[in-house]
Parts: C-alpha cells; structure tokens; sequence
C-alpha cells in the first residue's frame, strides 16, 4: 500500500488577495431573490394557513465556478466543488453569503462531511486522491493517496474510516477504506467482495455504522448493493436489488439515517424509488418526479427527503406522502446530478444548478412557524 501524503502548504497571502477578489466580484453579481410559496403549495407541504403566507423563501446565489460538480452543508456552512476541470471549492456560510475558496485542488468531485463536520472530504479522481480540509480554517490538512484504487469518485464516512468508490473504466469499481485516525494512514483496496462495472456510488446512514450501501450509476438496469461492517471493517454483501427493479442510468441513491430505508434516483423511471433494506424485490413506495430523476437527498432527522428530476424541477416529501410538492427553481436549466443538500437543522435545503455563464447554489428556508420544508 502506498503511504498517506503529506499536508499541503498555502500561501495566506496570495490566497486572501484572491478570496478578496472573488467576494467583491460577487458583490456585484449575486443575486438575492425571495419567492413565497404560494398558499396551496405551502398547504401541500403540511403547514397551517397562518403558516402557509411566507412558509418557504428561496434565495439564489451565483457562485465563481463554471461548472458544479457536488454540494454539502453542515452547521457551519455550505461546500461546493468544481468538478474535474476546476481547482476549487467555494464555501459559503448556511445563508449563501461570506463566500470563500478553497483553492489549488487538482479535480474535486464528490464532497463527504466527518460526523462532526469538523473535517471536509473531497474526493480528486483525477489524482488519485483524496483531500481532507479542516472546516474552520479551510486549510487542507491531509492528502491520501488510494493507490491503486484509481478514480476515487464516490466518498462515506463511518466513525473514522473514510470509504470511497473507485474505477476508471468497464468492470474496475470496488469499494476502498482509509482509517484516517491512524497516525499513518494508508488506503486498503478491493474491500468489496463483488465488482462493480465503474465507481460504486456509496451512501451510509448515519446512526447505522454497521451498513455500507453502494448503487452501480450509469447502467441499465442499475442495482444496490447493500453490505454489513464488522468490526474490523470487513465487508459481507448482505442483499441485493433484483434485476430491474432500480430502473436504469442511476444518478443518485441516499439512505435513510437508520439504513432501514434507501432512495433511488434513476433515468427512468421517473420517479424516486424508497426500498426497505430487508425487502429489495420491489419498491416500498414511488413519488413521481417526472423526467429525469438525478439526485436525491435524505434531511438528518430523516423526516423529510429533497430530489431533483433534470427535465422536472425540485421536489420535498416525507418518507409517507402521497406525492412531492414542487418547489420553485428561479432562472435555472436543471439540478447538477447529486446537487442537493439538507442542513443539519432540516430548516435549510440547499440545491446547485447549470447556469449561464456560472453554477447557482438556491438557498431555501422554512419559516419559524413551518421548520421544515416538507
């Protein structure tokens, strides 16, 4: 295995010169737009009508990247990559403003939080790395390298080991681990005991350290693999959806806290798909999107789920709705895949759009009276 790198060096200087650059050029072209939800919207949503005036604002912002390629949130704020073509990660403060930048990242794609948001993940395919930043000064504190766990492109977080989903082509995906409280961390490959055709998307609930989920994306029919965590870290595949019952093109898959439930989000159907972990033979239940369902998001709590659809919009719901409610999505072209994130609180729901000539993060806030979207 080849050894954990060493901690990246910044120049304080050229780096405030260049956040001071951005904010003011942000100041200049930010937008800041507030749109009520109409009252039948706000009544879908489940709130009273004394509720139902001003029960969500949504707020956008235009972010300094081209191109989006990921998006979480903690308490402290909101993480934003660039992508494979980009060098950077824009951080905001919960509201969307205060931005700062992340800089000198070769390719940062998919993002992870540690459970206590201290530390951001970001995963660098095209290194062949992975970056760990400290969220309160926004230095990178470490760079791990995966070896031959090439193109780690999908990242979960389980107490202290980091997993991450790797492949770069046909039939090359399996699963890695990275035990970032060793003193000297090295990346441990092929974890899995099945492959996958290319990087396995994975997800984890958070109070349920003892499951691993990893979704194939991009083929049709798509599967979810669901595996047990020992102790020690050893995986054992524990179930896995039936031939077709995912759908095709999976671009997104979120478990529920207590991995008692997972969501799916494929080309098609267009729907989100909620499966049971121990029922993986059909779908517990399906909310209709429309084309093209891309990302899907659980809150913290578990209460309420976000998902986007790249030809439909925006939607919230509850594991037991009837259907989603449509939330408005000022000026954009579509949800990025995975766009879409939950504040730790629930209160805020966060979603990043293609827009020209930059991406747009889309802030949305439930009222006092409402505290939570769905």
């Amino acid at each position: 295995m080849l050894p954990f790198l060493s901690p990246c060096a910044v120049d304080t200087q050229a780096h405030d010169e260049r956040t001071s650059m951005v904010n003011a050029a942000l100041r200049n072209t930010t937008l800041l737009r507030l749109t009520a939800v109409g009252a039948a919207s706000a009544l879908l949503l489940g709130l009273t009508p004394a509720a139902a005036q001003a029960a969500v604002t949504e707020t956008t912002v235009e972010l300094p990247l081209a191109a989006a390629a990921d998006v979480v949130a903690g308490a402290a704020g909101v993480y934003v990559s660039g992508g494979r073509t980009s060098t950077q990660i824009v951080v905001t403060n919960p509201a969307g403003g205060n931005h700062r930048i992340v800089d000198d990242l070769p390719g940062p794609t998919d993002l992870e939080l540690s459970p206590d948001g201290s530390v951001l993940y970001a995963a660098l395919p095209a290194a062949n790395e992975i970056a760990a930043i400290d969220t309160t000064t926004l230095q990178e504190t470490a760079r791990y390298f995966t070896g031959v766990g090439a193109c780690p492109s999908s990242l979960a977080v389980i107490e202290q080991t980091l997993w991450f989903g790797y492949g770069c082509d046909q039939w090359g995906g399996n699963i890695g681990r990275i035990d970032v409280s060793d003193p000297a961390p090295t990346a441990a490959v092929r974890q899995s005991p099945v492959d996958f055709w290319s990087h396995p998307k994975l997800s984890v609930g958070r109070n349920d350290p003892g499951r691993l989920f990893a979704a194939q994306p991009s083929l049709s029919p798509s599967a979810v693999q669901i595996f047990t965590v020992a102790a020690d870290g050893t995986l054992t595949a524990a179930g896995r959806t039936e031939h077709t019952v995912v759908g095709g093109n999976l671009r997104d898959m979120a478990a529920a806290p207590d991995g008692a439930t997972f969501y799916t989000a494929s080309g098609a159907p267009y729907e989100i798909l909620q499966f049971e972990s121990h029922e993986l033979t059909v779908a517990r239940r399906r909310f209709a999107t429309g084309p093209y369902p891309n990302a899907v998001e659980v809150s913290h709590d578990g209460t309420q789920i976000a998902a986007a659809a790249d030809g439909s919009g925006l939607f919230v719901f509850r594991p037991t709705s009837a259907q989603p409610t449509k939330l408005t999505l000022t000026g954009s072209s579509g949800v990025i895949d995975r766009g879409i994130a939950w504040a730790p609180s629930g209160a805020q729901l966060y979603a990043v759009t293609r827009n020209t000539p930059n991406a747009v993060l889309h802030v949305y806030t439930a009222s006092i009276a409402a505290k939570r979207l769905a």
